[in-house]
């Protein structure tokens, strides 16, 4: 089948020469052959079946990388995910109605494993992670919040989710949001302090999670000075927290991602998307 959908798309081309052009005093004549084309076609359909765009919540293996778009019992709504053949692209382009969503591209336990099974502790030094990142046709306030974040779980085992109880500890390091409830303490959290890295202060909050299971606990790091291209290391975050109580457990999910409540809509681009490695190099496969 493929063999004659390339003659049919090779056909007017053949044959095809294309002359002139001088390159350092040099005539060029370059014969275009249908070998040539179809490098060019199979290129290009390989290019694209690797990029992809969805609509649905479902999740996608992208590379080394996954995609995914949770969405509450209660969504109403919509969401567009695009991404590029390498992961290192992505868009969320959402409209929530009712309920909450998260539309998210980084690495998991769940459906992979590069880069993640370490400890918190043994995060290496100067593990930096990074993004750029615009926002167009926002609409949030209070009351329809959105939060821009790296977000993650750890756990005690180095395993996919637990279908009883699910992983242990879910964290945020927010750079941007409208979202006010943890600094009113507001369902249930509870301010642990603030640190500087690089230059930047996170005010820094724990949530019991009542909605959850009694093993877990969520753990956030909310930038006082908002921005959409972000980058932070992730051994100081970890370190703060740890700190506080944090246990010294496995990360097993790490993404970029927004959370989007009912209310609110908007377009988020990524480019330069960094998921780093966690483990210094020398470090055993875990």
């Amino acid at each position: 089948m493929l063999t004659g959908m390339l003659k049919s798309l090779l056909s007017p081309f053949v044959p095809m020469v294309i002359a002139g052009g001088r390159i350092a005093g040099l005539d060029i004549l370059i014969r275009v052959t249908p070998v040539h084309i179809a490098a060019l076609i199979l290129v290009t359909l390989c290019v694209s079946l690797n990029a992809g765009e969805t609509t649905g919540p479902e999740t996608v293996v992208v590379g080394d990388r996954y995609t995914s778009n949770w969405r509450s019992d209660d969504f109403m709504g919509s969401a567009t995910r695009t991404w590029n053949a390498s992961g290192d692209s992505f868009g969320f382009a959402w409209r929530t109605q009712k309920g909450d969503q998260i539309g998210r591209i980084g690495r998991s336990r769940q459906v992979s494993n590069p880069g993640l099974g370490v400890r918190v502790d043994d995060i290496r030094d100067g593990c930096i992670m990074s993004v750029t990142a615009s926002m167009t046709n926002l609409v949030s306030s209070v009351y329809q919040w959105h939060m821009w974040t790296i977000y993650g779980w750890t756990h005690e085992a180095n395993v996919p989710w637990p279908k009883d109880n699910g992983w242990n500890n879910e964290f945020y390091v927010v750079f941007h949001t409208t979202c006010t409830q943890p600094q009113a303490g507001d369902g249930g959290h509870r301010s642990i302090g603030s640190v500087t890295i690089n230059g930047a202060v996170f005010d820094c909050y724990t949530n019991s999670m009542a909605w959850g299971t009694t093993n877990q606990t969520q753990w956030m790091a909310i930038a006082r000075n908002p921005s959409w291209t972000a980058s932070v290391d992730l051994k100081k975050v970890f370190a703060y927290w740890r700190s506080k109580g944090l246990p010294n457990d496995y990360v097993v999910d790490l993404t970029w991602a927004i959370e989007a409540w009912e209310g609110s809509s908007g377009n988020l681009s990524l480019s330069n998307v960094n998921i780093p490695r966690l483990a210094p190099s020398n470090a055993p496969p875990p």
